[in-house]
């Protein structure tokens, strides 16, 4: 069954609601001081970020008649693509004074990777080719779980007010004409240097 945009606006929202819970027990983790636990979380929350982001994403290319469900769903289960979605979103709006917007997409790839193999580190008990046995919390000191749990909020932070106005607002809510237009606008901001660069000023001042 192919979504609705009110299904996939509605999913959106649910998205977010649930990386806010996240982030709440994640820092109850934290106090434990359930180090790996924690870090899980935060990553875990990352991902609904990033879905949120895949369905605006998806209400979008339906206006445009382009939506193709399955792959749609495919990255929406997927952990290596939701946690592309969050971090090219993160890319898109932090100001950087000589734009390496497209030096930071290029190298997601890699960061990702990374990202998604430790997170089952923070899970699993394992052993290392040399036989070393570990278990999460051998391996997750406390610094990287406050880190973890100091960079989700501050994702959630952006996400409330750059996401949550997207998807609860009357942005989404205009004819597939005028989300057409939204969008052939956006992507030509993003393919000229200077129209790009002032957009990622201006998100992240808001």
């Amino acid at each position: 069954m192919k979504p609705t945009r009110e299904q996939l606006i509605s999913l959106a929202k649910k998205s977010l609601e649930n990386a806010r819970a996240l982030i709440e027990e994640a820092e109850l983790l934290f106090n434990k001081e359930r180090w790996a636990r924690t870090v899980f979380l935060c990553h875990t929350a990352g991902e609904e970020f990033g879905k949120s982001i895949q369905c605006f994403t998806a209400v979008m290319d339906q206006a445009r008649g382009v939506l193709d469900f399955v792959k749609f769903r495919k990255r929406f289960l997927n952990h290596r693509a939701k946690t592309t979605t969050i971090r090219f979103f993160e890319a898109m709006v932090t100001p950087d004074q000589d734009d390496h917007f497209i030096d930071e997409v290029q190298g997601l790839d890699q960061e990702v990777s990374a990202l998604t193999a430790g997170r089952n580190a923070t899970l699993y008990s394992d052993m290392f080719s040399d036989g070393t046995v570990f278990a999460p919390n051998d391996l997750i000191p406390e610094k990287m779980a406050s880190d973890a749990l100091h960079w989700a909020k501050g994702r959630l932070a952006m996400a409330d007010v750059l996401i949550r106005p997207m998807v609860e607002g009357k942005i989404l809510e205009v004819s597939d004409d005028e989300l057409k237009k939204k969008y052939d606008e956006f992507m030509a901001t993003m393919k000229d240097l200077e129209k790009r660069e002032a957009l990622r000023k201006k998100l992240a001042a808001e």
